[in-house]
């Protein structure tokens, strides 16, 4: 009887202790994280490469209604022959019509360039606001030779204004006018590269230069238009930006006549 006096005496003792060293055990854990958190980290390499970017990630934008015209210019050897009756060459009148064509786009477009002559197959002028004198420039410096890598240049518009539309949103507008005057014979297929602005929703205008209505990209086009002159080539270049919807049709009459 004594002895069970004491264990009924010891047992809340007992039970008391057995709490605290619960506690002890709680608490103890929080320590240990801190402890470990505040050792240093190792250190990052200055020289290793930034991660890959994700795929189908974009960058962040914001609605607007910026109009986009990515030119792709044909500076292949052929542009250095003539067009019809003209006294000029091809090359030489493209540059004059798309000159006289920079005076009456509106000055609120984005503007990019890509060609291709005998400097390679490059982008001259990245698509963005305010650089028509780089614009204008660039196309001073474009002289022919080579191939027609049409399908190269075409892919790689469409890929810059998918890009600038994911910026503003969706909104605006967004076109890829070519100007060429034969066949394309790059590593890409047009038929692929016309599947791929398809696919991007990103409409084609065509210009071809001395080459008739039986141009492949007919067949791909929002717009083709068979120039048989440099006059036509100018027609053809005013008719793009006339059917651009936010285009006053008044304002562009006006900048013509000046």
């Amino acid at each position: 009887m004594n002895a069970l006096r004491k264990i009924w005496f010891l047992s809340p003792i007992i039970v008391a202790a057995g709490l605290l060293v619960g506690c002890d055990s709680r608490n103890s854990a929080p320590a240990q994280t801190a402890a470990s958190s505040s050792s240093p980290l190792p250190a990052v390499s200055e020289t290793e490469p930034p991660p890959p970017q994700i795929a189908g990630a974009q960058e962040k934008g914001q609605a607007s209604l910026t109009r986009n015209f990515y030119f792709v210019f044909d500076g292949s050897g052929s542009m250095g022959e003539n067009c019809g009756g003209d006294r000029v060459s091809k090359i030489v009148g493209a540059k004059k019509a798309l000159k006289q064509f920079m005076r009456i786009v509106p000055t609120n477009c984005d503007l990019g360039l890509f060609v291709f002559d005998v400097h390679g197959i490059r982008e001259v002028v990245p698509l963005a606001p305010d650089n028509r004198d780089q614009f204008l420039d660039a196309v001073d410096e474009i002289h022919p030779s080579g191939g027609t890598p049409l399908g190269e240049a075409i892919e790689f518009g469409v890929a810059r204004l998918a890009e600038q539309r994911n910026r503003q949103l969706g909104y605006g507008d967004f076109r890829l006018v070519v100007v060429t005057d034969g066949e394309a014979n790059g590593k890409v297929s047009l038929s692929r590269a016309a599947e791929f602005a398809q696919a991007k929703g990103i409409p084609i205008y065509t210009i071809g230069l001395c080459i008739g209505h039986d141009h492949e990209l007919r067949k791909s086009s929002v717009s083709y238009r068979a120039a048989n002159s440099i006059g036509d080539l100018q027609k053809g270049l005013e008719e793009t930006l006339g059917e651009t919807e936010a285009f006053d049709a008044a304002s562009f009459d006006e900048a013509k006549s000046k």
